[in-house]
């Protein structure tokens, strides 16, 4: 049960406990103990406002939280939504599910599956003796494995500068255990450098290049040529978007990030919002759940519940476990397919107003319904159809994990306007993607690749630098030339 702090002081106070605990562990050991005695035990009562008939004890929660794990299909299990949908305010969209083997063949696997989850701070020695005894794997969102990976792989990395021997056996000991190359190449480079042993590091990088993707290629590129310094070969350059310098008002910083003057202190990215909309234009939030909401809307109706094996083991589901990963796009190529012909074809915003009308309000994965369909809509005619079908594709190929390198901002169709402290000030009528960076802040990999695959795409792209000065100081409008080519896309 839930009391305010002045009924548990009054349950308190009426019990003769003195003095009040401050934690909730103290207050509930106090409140057990003074219950022992009838006296102390109608005086809390009364407090309370009800009688011993209400207490309820949970003696087994670890058995409880295993048998919410199992029904609801998830490592962290929300209880709510149960709640809420018998409230009336969440329902689960209607289909079949779909019969399922057993996600753990024996006590002995779960019990130590359970034991990765909850003791994630278990140390890297940990980590692979859960690997060795295949404790990490699991379908769908139980699959542990990459997470132990990850761990393994960090704290190799972590051991480049003071220990790169041990680095490399860890690596190593990563490798066998099945880490992707992608993950390993930069950390096993860095540690053979370290070790004064430049030839292996390039062996390594060169063998490597061919399967990491593209956004650790430019790593291993770089990397390359500066410790071969002639006779790397070249990689085909990526296309940069042209660069527009922007001066706002620094304001003190907002939590651990700087803030500039805009609706009052913001982070970057609302700043600019607030100088686009103050010069009549309206800019979109690109963070990631606007693209995978577009995603999820253009492949709920015919890709999420189809009939495969083990994706729904339940009735109460927003989607299928393997959603987000490679794996779903490999268990449904035909509906893979029809997603990207949609947005090629230029129906995909016609489509995505269909499914919105007959699944809103749903519990459906992906989906964010708090963003307006109209801006979904009109992010998609920004976009346009070739650029679409590239995003729909990269997420169907990589997973959720790849909206996280698109442009922070979608500047909507607008009038022509002039940028005050931009410099080009000029803004077209057309839209625009804007991957906005403040100051001392660089261009990811991960980014560059996007901004090579929606250039490609024919998507109009700008990166905008974002430079504080102060509010007494006049806006530098000094001439500047255009960037339209950048160093390997960075």
């Amino acid at each position: 049960a839930c009391f305010d702090v002045p009924t548990l002081r009054a349950a308190l106070v009426a019990a003769a406990v003195t003095p009040t605990p401050a934690r909730r562990a103290a207050v509930i050991v106090a409140l057990e103990r003074a219950r022992g005695a009838p006296a102390g035990r109608a005086a809390i009562e009364r407090a309370l406002g009800f009688g011993p008939q209400r207490f309820l004890r949970v003696r087994h929660r670890a058995l409880i939280r295993r048998l919410e794990r199992l029904a609801l299909a998830s490592p962290y299990p929300d209880r709510s939504r149960w709640v809420r949908e018998r409230l009336g305010v969440l329902r689960w969209p209607s289909y079949a599910p779909t019969p399922f083997v057993p996600w753990f063949r024996t006590r002995k696997l779960l019990v130590g599956w359970e034991r990765c989850l909850v003791d994630g701070r278990a140390g890297v020695a940990g980590a692979l003796r859960a690997l060795d005894a295949g404790f990490g794997d699991a379908p769908g969102p139980f699959h542990l494995r990459p997470r132990l990976l990850e761990r393994v792989v960090a704290e190799a990395a972590g051991l480049v500068s003071t220990a790169p021997a041990d680095a490399l056996a860890l690596l190593a000991e990563a490798e066998r255990r099945g880490a992707a190359p992608s993950a390993c190449v930069m950390p096993r480079a860095r540690a053979l450098e370290r070790l004064g042993r430049c030839d292996d590091a390039l062996a390594a990088l060169r063998a490597a290049r061919p399967i990491v993707d593209a956004a650790t290629r430019i790593e291993v590129d770089r990397t390359g040529r500066r410790l071969a310094r002639s006779g790397w070969p070249p990689s085909p350059p990526l296309r940069a978007p042209p660069v527009r310098d922007l001066d706002l008002v620094s304001a003190g910083r907002v939590g651990p990030r700087p803030g500039f003057v805009g609706d009052g202190p913001q982070l970057v990215e609302a700043a600019v919002r607030a100088r686009l909309a103050r010069a009549g234009r309206r800019a979109v939030r690109g963070e990631s759940s606007l693209w995978v909401s577009l995603f999820a809307l253009m492949l709920v109706d015919d890709g999420y519940f189809l009939p495969v094996p083990g994706a729904l083991p339940d009735a109460s589901r927003s989607g299928p476990i393997d959603l987000g990963t490679p794996a779903f796009a490999a268990a449904r190529p035909d509906a893979a397919r029809r997603a990207i012909e949609r947005a090629r074809d230029g129906t995909a915003s016609a489509w995505i107003r269909r499914s919105w009308a007959r699944h809103q309000g749903e519990r459906v994965a992906g989906v964010r319904w708090s963003i307006p369909l109209d801006t979904l809509g009109a992010v998609v005619d920004a976009l346009g159809p070739t650029a679409l079908a590239a995003v729909v594709g990269a997420i169907l190929a990589d997973g959720w994990a790849a909206a996280a390198g698109l442009p922070d901002l979608v500047v909507l169709p607008g009038p022509a306007c002039a940028l005050d402290g931009a410099f080009p000030s000029r803004l077209g009528p057309h839209a625009v993607l804007v991957e906005v960076k403040g100051p001392g802040d660089t261009v990811r990999p991960g980014q560059a690749v996007w901004f090579d695959r929606l250039i490609g795409a024919g998507a109009p792209v700008e990166l905008w630098r974002v430079r504080a000065r102060d509010g007494s100081v006049p806006t530098d409008r000094g001439p500047r030339a255009m960037v339209g080519r950048t160093k390997e896309g960075a």
